[in-house]
C-alpha cells in the first residue's frame, strides 16, 4: 500500500469484511482540516468528510448485498487503498478464556477435531478473522492493533475455535462471506469489559481508583472495571456488525 496521511484502525484493512446492506460506519485521523474522501469500488458514489481540529474525522458509507473481493479507498490527497474487502455478515466474539481458546488448544486442552479443520482450511471459503490486541486502558481508547486473515491452514490454528466455527456454520447456511472480530482475554471478569459510566451509576460500590492515575497492578488489568472495555472494546464498538457473541462466567462464578 502507498503511504498516506490517513491513519486508519487496526479494524480497516486489507483483508477485511464489511457488514452487507447498510450503512458501515468508518474513521480515523488526517491532517485537522483535511479532506477525506472515500469511495469503495462496488459504487461510483463517494463520501467526503473533514477532519476536525485534532485530526479526527468520522464517516459512513452505504454498503451492497454480500460479495467482493472489493477495494477501499482513502484519499486525503495521498491515495491509501484497501484490497480483498469483502461484504458480508459481521459478528463481534467476546468474552475470557472460553472465546480466546484458538483452533490449536491450550495446553492440555485439544479442540476436537481441529486438526481436519485446518488441514482442510481454503480460502476460497469466504471466512475472515479478526484478531483486536488484548490490551488494558485506564481511558477509551479510539485505535487499536488487529489484522484480518484469511481462512488458510497457516492462520486457522490461531482463530478463536468458537468464532471459527460459528463462521464456518454462518457461511455454509447463509452463502456469504462472514467476518468474526475477536476480542476475548482469558481470566477475565466481566467488571472489565464493562463502561466506566456503568459504576458511577449502577454499581456504585466498586472503586474506580485505578481509572484516576493510581494505575494498577498487571495482573488485574482483565479484573478491574472498565479496563478491557477501554483497551478492546471501545476501538470496535462503532463497527457495524450483525450482532455479538459472548462467552463469558467462570470468573464471575463466585
Amino acid at each position: 500500500m502507498m503511504q498516506a496521511k490517513v491513519v486508519l484502525p487496526g479494524l480497516f484493512a486489507d483483508n477485511m469484511v464489511l457488514q452487507q446492506e447498510t450503512e458501515a460506519a468508518l474513521w480515523g485521523k488526517a491532517e485537522p482540516g483535511a479532506k477525506v474522501t472515500i469511495v469503495g469500488s462496488w459504487s461510483k458514489s463517494k463520501v467526503a468528510v473533514t477532519a476536525d481540529a485534532d485530526g479526527k474525522w468520522f464517516a459512513r458509507i452505504a454498503t451492497p448485498k454480500a460479495g467482493g473481493p472489493y477495494e477501499l479507498t482513502f484519499n486525503d490527497g495521498e491515495k491509501l487503498t484497501l484490497r480483498n474487502v469483502l461484504v458480508g455478515e459481521v459478528w463481534i466474539c467476546s468474552g475470557q478464556s472460553n472465546m480466546q481458546m484458538p483452533m490449536r488448544g491450550f495446553k492440555d486442552q485439544p479442540v476436537e477435531d481441529a486438526a481436519r479443520y485446518i488441514v482442510m482450511a481454503d480460502p476460497a471459503v469466504p471466512v475472515r478473522v479478526c484478531d483486536v490486541e488484548r490490551v488494558s486502558s485506564p481511558q477509551p481508547r479510539t485505535m487499536c492493533n488487529a489484522s484480518w486473515k484469511l481462512n488458510t491452514p497457516e492462520n486457522v490454528p490461531g482463530f478463536s475455535a468458537v468464532a471459527y466455527f460459528f463462521a464456518l456454520r454462518m457461511q455454509e447456511i447463509l452463502k456469504v462471506p462472514v467476518g468474526v472480530v475477536v476480542a476475548a482475554h482469558g481470566g477475565a471478569r466481566i467488571e472489565a469489559f464493562m463502561k466506566e459510566e456503568l459504576f458511577q451509576t449502577e454499581f456504585k460500590t466498586y472503586s474506580l481508583d485505578h481509572l484516576n492515575g493510581a494505575g494498577f497492578p498487571h495482573n488485574k488489568r482483565h479484573k478491574l472495571p472498565a479496563l478491557l472495555y477501554n483497551g478492546m472494546l471501545a476501538p470496535i464498538a462503532g463497527y457495524s456488525v450483525r450482532g455479538m457473541l459472548w462467552y463469558q462466567g467462570e470468573s464471575n462464578r463466585e
